[in-house]
């Protein structure tokens, strides 16, 4: 009991992540499929052919080229799949990568994740193009795949932790010995964070009618003193009584 790691956050693999982001992009294709495959008239349905539906996460994981994921009641991998069956190579819950995962944040691993699930158009430029897969980019970089969140601070977004380890890393409970000071860590952590986050809100709203106010009056000043220049020049350059 002594070495058992203490209770937390987990970071997964990389792989893992990398398989969910294949996964909801085969998602939204079949779904984008059914939609279009929908507003055609029946003649062209029949030349076309029923596209494939969307599967969940489990059936793509056992079976993700979708060849056929054979069983074995005898076996003791997850689903019974059959190890011994070719078919079964792609099973991606027969990885090694599959149960691994380490306690705590690895800010390295998660960033690095983070960086290669950036769509390379840009955020707003994936958004216009399919708001599912633009609003699944953007949540990745507050709550990433493959950190799986155990406790209040780990709800918390790094902008809003202020705490830090001396080496400058965020301060992650789980990596703390002890029952009573993990969890005074993780309150304390999640207090502040939660109260950081409510504050900027509160003074979003609050300064809300100002700057709006301040963006109306500059706006019309532009326009006002663009219409007056306008006026001005087409005075100078067209003699009167033209």
């Amino acid at each position: 009991m002594a070495n058992r790691p203490p209770l937390g956050g987990v970071t997964l693999s990389q792989e893992y992540g990398l398989a969910l982001r294949k996964w909801r992009d085969e998602k939204d294709a079949r779904a984008k499929a059914q939609d279009e495959f929908s507003s055609l008239s029946a003649d062209e349905q029949q030349i076309i052919g029923q596209p494939l539906a969307p599967r969940s996460w489990w059936e793509y994981a056992v079976d993700p080229a979708g060849d056929g994921a054979p069983t074995d009641v005898n076996s003791d991998a997850p689903g019974r799949l059959d190890r011994s069956n070719q078919l079964n190579a792609d099973a991606l819950v027969l990885a090694d990568w599959w149960s691994e995962g380490e306690a705590g944040w690895n800010g390295a691993a998660i960033r690095q994740y983070q960086l290669s699930a950036e769509p390379s158009e840009g955020y707003i430029k994936a958004f216009l193009n399919s708001p599912s897969r633009g609003i699944n980019a953007m949540s990745e970089r507050v709550f990433p795949d493959i950190y799986i969140r155990t406790s209040m601070a780990d709800y918390v977004p790094n902008p809003f932790n202020i705490f830090m380890e001396p080496d400058g890393t965020r301060m992650d409970p789980s990596r703390t010995a002890g029952f009573w000071k993990r969890t005074g860590q993780t309150l304390g952590q999640g207090a502040v964070g939660y109260g950081l986050m409510v504050g900027a809100v509160f003074v979003g709203l609050k300064f809300a009618p100002q700057f709006v106010d301040f963006g109306m009056e500059s706006l019309e000043k532009v326009i006002g003193g663009t219409a007056e220049i306008v006026q001005t020049t087409y005075r100078t350059i067209v003699p009167r009584g033209v």
